[in-house]
């Protein structure tokens, strides 16, 4: 944990003088965008610690999305419990998923536009979570962005199971 803390102070000490804050900024937005939508973040409280200093340094206005992501991951992660708690225990057809719902304007990374076709069973995913945000939430909008996601498939038809971690679009062949 201090390791962490020196760490931080130094980076941030180098921030302050980066003439180009804004660069910085966005390739850190796409890291933690990364690190969040992946679970690969080592500290919740470090990456919070981080940012609090990136805000005495840069201003409130500067880490305005660095905080909805950590927003948006919280309330995914509440909608997350209540979605395990319906009747399916949210694995509609057995197959167990995991939603992320984040606002548009705070995430780094866009939506690819290219047409999907979802398997029957990711559809069955689809249409289950549907029905839980929409009786939840009234009159809002889902938008499934495929190019942010991943799978993990399991393989039985070797000599022994493996375990394939594939993004969306190769899934749908598979």
């Amino acid at each position: 944990e201090d390791e962490v803390q020196v760490l931080v102070n130094q980076v941030v000490g180098l921030f302050a003088h980066l003439k180009d804050k804004d660069i910085f900024l966005d390739i850190y937005k796409s890291a933690l965008s990364r690190r969040l939508l992946n679970k690969l973040s080592v500290s919740n409280d470090a990456e919070d610690c981080f940012i609090t200093k990136l805000k005495v340094e840069c201003g409130q206005q500067a880490i305005q999305k660095l905080a909805s992501m950590f927003t948006d991951m919280a309330l995914s992660d509440q909608l997350q419990e209540e979605y395990m708690r319906a009747s399916h225990h949210g694995s509609p057809g057995g197959v167990t998923h995991e939603v992320r719902v984040l606002q548009t304007n705070a995430w780094p990374e866009k939506a690819d536009d290219a047409p999907v076709v979802p398997c029957p069973e990711m559809l069955a995913c689809i249409k289950a979570y549907e029905n839980f945000y929409h009786n939840k939430h009234n009159g809002r909008k889902l938008r499934w962005i495929y190019n942010m996601g991943h799978l993990e498939i399991k393989c039985y038809g070797l000599s022994r199971q493996h375990l394939l971690v594939v993004s969306t679009y190769p899934s749908l062949a598979l």
